[in-house]
């Protein structure tokens, strides 16, 4: 479990010069390819409060697979990848979370969806899943080359609120290369 203060991020603004990473993180440093996955679950408050499976070379070179509360009060699954500066995108809305509503500010109890990173030499693959098995791919991509080595671990993101509880159950680490990006075997 993590709980995020007021204001916490992870962020690099390509709209502007502000850098946050502020966040509470619980980071790791892997050897070789691997493969990290969680159920996440949120207890969503405000726009942009996430959980976060979270690689990291340095404060400009990072990249967040995030289970995050939309503007629009929806859970859903965003990606970022930050070299200097972040490049956010959003993906699907977890239509599969017990209970979630769609009023932004109000709590949302129950919402997870299962998070998972791979790292394939040099490149990560992130993908989710409602179950925990037939995963989607959310993104592949490289961080820039650079010394010294990535950690990689748990991150929870309350950029708009004062505080966020995240939930990460049955974390999953393997050292074993994905065979198929694509498809997430």
């Amino acid at each position: 479990r993590l709980t995020a203060p007021a204001s916490s991020d992870w962020f690099n603004d390509p709209l502007s010069d502000a850098r946050h990473s502020s966040a509470p993180a619980l980071v790791f440093t892997p050897s070789g390819d691997f493969q990290l996955g969680a159920r996440v679950a949120v207890t969503f408050r405000k726009a942009f409060d996430a959980g976060v499976l979270f690689v990291h070379r340095t404060n400009d070179d990072y990249a967040k697979l995030c289970f995050e509360h939309s503007p629009d009060a929806e859970p859903m699954v965003v990606s970022v990848v930050t070299r200097d500066v972040s490049d956010d995108c959003n993906g699907a809305i977890v239509e599969g979370s017990e209970v979630w509503l769609r009023s932004l500010g109000a709590i949302v109890e129950g919402s997870e969806v299962w998070l998972r990173m791979s790292r394939i030499g040099s490149t990560f693959a992130f993908h989710s899943s409602i179950v925990g098995a037939s995963w989607t791919m959310i993104r592949i991509f490289q961080l820039r080359s650079g010394p010294g080595s990535v950690s990689v671990g748990f991150l929870d993101l309350s950029p708009t609120c004062e505080s966020c509880d995240v939930r990460f159950a049955d974390i999953r680490l393997s050292e074993t290369t994905l065979v198929d990006a694509r498809d997430g075997t």
